[in-house]
């Protein structure tokens, strides 16, 4: 057999079937271009048919032409809406040119019919077109195929051109003779409805810092990635949560809590409790009395369920002033009246500076300074404390959150009063527990004395058998450093050689008789996530015989440590002469109540110097 001459081989066939496809397909998609109802994706695919492929390319040069030159022919037609007789006077522009019917239709009819076999009409013509040998039907001819293809288009060339003619006229129009219409109107494809870009998201102006045991209410969780743009509104149930500002900074949120973000340093606190350190001055709180601006470093804003709102500064400065809107007058102090038109209006006071170490009260109306000044156990100041492993309980005790170190505050155990009290003597008063207010970690106080029976030793009644004593008591539960006592010498403030009230110990001086009791619970909240571990301290008499005018002789006493009013320690009938002795007391989850006590002893109340030296309390995860 000669090679490839007498007979298309299966290659050819199939070669001959992908032409044949690929023409077909490039001319239905030229006319639906022509047509206007191509779609995007049809666009797309002729683009690459047109660039990839020269005999497309030439086709669709060839029917563009065409197709361009029917909307000429359609802008002459007359006023009837019919085409010219085809004579050559109608076939001759204004010019007596040839007209697009010669130098286009005819031509590229005529050139697409030529057998002429030059490389140019090689080139143009497309490949003849077959099927497998196994079923040959007769070929398509190309020319007949271009020829079908001109003839869809001149059909609706015409078509288009007619019924922008009739409705034209239709619409009430007259056309002018004498300037005649040669208008050609070309839509743009239609692109494909695009939907909008998404917005995107604002930017964060700070983000979720470390949290403990957080539940959010409804409305108020915040984003998943912790990101928190402006207008972020936050609702915690329960829990601790801490926001660290991209400005630098953080604010610390105690449950339950409501705050919402106003912009990158300023926040609203509709209720609850936050601790607000910045680093540069600026940060603004808001409540609904008033507002609070930060000229230094750290200061906290709680707000209560009537609005009324308090303020502590820890470090720097603070500015707190009374809300602008209008409300009825009230002190003079706080708010200015004045008569316009009869009727009492209000303006302003003047905005309140707090220095540290001082609080503000705030209600709607007035603002005054608190005089128990800032007290940080009032406030959750951190939320990750692994750095914390014991407690200060004289801090504590002075209203410290156990690391600040405070001093020199005292509980009169016969009223429960509190504060930076006087030294007290000799005083006799009834068995009872009294509470102490305004401190949260102190639950009360009392003088112990089981001749009538056991007493309640906290503020949920939980009660304890003391051993009979006088029932009187000298001198307050004091905190030191030095301790002041009612007469000119001193208390003795050493113990085994160590002063304990220098500058890095600390002093519970509880003397006969006299307790005091802490609320445990109240001292978790201020470390979340940490547990209490163990009572820690060194307990003894410093008494000297012959101090001063003093002349007992080694005086006994009693001390006892209690949780929830069970005894978990106790020493009985030491004396000055005894060393000191240590003191640990283990603190179970469940226990809520420690309760610190010195009874005389059975000897009487005299020269009973019982010192709590560096009482601790350690902290577990």
């Amino acid at each position: 057999m000669s090679s490839g001459t007498d007979g298309p081989t299966s290659g050819s066939h199939e070669n001959a079937g992908s032409d044949q496809q690929r023409m077909e397909r490039a001319l239905q998609l030229i006319l639906a271009l022509c047509d206007e109802r191509i779609t995007r994706e049809e666009a797309e695919e002729l683009d690459a048919l047109v660039r990839a492929d020269r005999e497309v390319r030439q086709m669709y040069v060839r029917l563009m032409h065409l197709h361009a030159g029917l909307y000429q022919y359609a802008a002459g037609l007359g006023e009837s809406g019919t085409a010219p007789p085809p004579d050559d006077t109608n076939d001759r522009d204004a010019n007596g040119g040839s007209t697009m019917h010669e130098t286009m239709v005819v031509p590229a009819v005529e050139d697409a019919a030529s057998a002429d076999d030059d490389e140019e009409q090689r080139a143009l013509k497309p490949p003849e077109l077959h099927r497998p040998p196994s079923d040959p039907p007769p070929v398509l001819p190309w020319p007949a195929l271009i020829g079908a293809g001109i003839a869809a288009v001149l059909m609706v060339g015409l078509a288009l051109a007619v019924y922008l003619r009739r409705a034209g006229n239709g619409a009430g129009d007259v056309a002018r003779n004498d300037e005649p219409q040669h208008v050609v109107t070309s839509r743009p494809l239609a692109p494909k409805p695009q939907l909008p870009a998404p917005i995107p998201p604002p930017p964060p102006v700070a983000m979720l810092g470390p949290t403990v045991k957080p539940v959010w209410a409804p409305g108020g969780t915040p984003p998943a990635d912790g990101k928190l743009p402006v207008g972020t509104r936050l609702s915690l149930a329960s829990g601790c949560a801490q926001l660290n500002w991209l400005r630098g900074g953080d604010t610390i949120l105690e449950a339950p809590c409501a705050i919402e973000i106003k912009s990158s340093g300023a926040v609203l606190l509709s209720s609850g409790r936050i601790v607000a350190t910045a680093p540069v001055p600026g940060f603004v709180v808001t409540t609904p009395a008033g507002t609070m601006t930060d000229l230094g470093t750290k200061f906290g804003v709680a707000v209560d369920a009537e609005g009324g709102t308090e303020v502590a500064v820890f470090e720097g400065r603070v500015e707190a002033q009374l809300s602008a809107t209008p409300i009825a007058p009230s002190s003079p102090t706080t708010r200015a009246t004045t008569q316009v038109a009869g009727a009492p209006t209000t303006e302003p006071a003047k905005p309140l500076l707090l220095t540290a170490g001082k609080a503000a009260v705030m209600s709607r109306q007035e603002i005054h300074e608190d005089p128990a000044g800032a007290v940080p156990q009032r406030f959750v100041t951190r939320v990750s404390s692994r750095d914390v492993s014991k407690l200060d309980l004289v801090d504590l005790f002075c209203g410290g959150d156990g690391t600040t170190r405070r001093r020199g505050l005292a509980v009169d155990a016969t009223t429960g009063a509190y504060g930076e009290l006087a030294p007290a003597g000799w005083r006799p008063t009834e068995p009872r527990l009294h509470p102490i207010s305004n401190m949260p970690v102190l639950d009360g106080a009392l003088v112990p004395n089981g001749a009538g029976g056991s007493l309640a030793v906290d503020s949920a009644g939980h009660r304890f058998q003391f051993p009979a004593t006088e029932g009187v008591s000298i001198s307050n539960v004091v905190s030191g450093g030095s301790i002041p006592w009612y007469r000119p010498t001193p208390i003795r403030t050493i113990l085994g050689g160590t002063d304990y009230a220098a500058a890095e110990h600390a002093i519970l001086c509880i003397h006969s008789n006299n307790a005091i009791t802490f609320d445990l619970d109240a001292i978790r909240r201020l470390y979340p996530g940490r547990s209490l571990a163990a009572l820690r301290c060194l307990v003894g008499n410093s008494y000297v015989n012959g101090w001063g005018d003093e002349t007992g002789a080694d005086p006994k006493a009693d001390v006892f440590v209690l949780v929830d009013g069970q005894n978990k320690f106790e020493r009985r009938g030491f004396t000055n002469q005894d060393k000191a002795f240590e003191v640990r007391v283990p603190l179970d989850g469940a226990g809520r109540f420690l309760t610190l006590a010195t009874t005389d002893g059975g000897d009487g109340i005299n020269d009973d110097w019982v010192l709590w030296t560096d009482p601790q309390i350690e902290l577990a995860p």
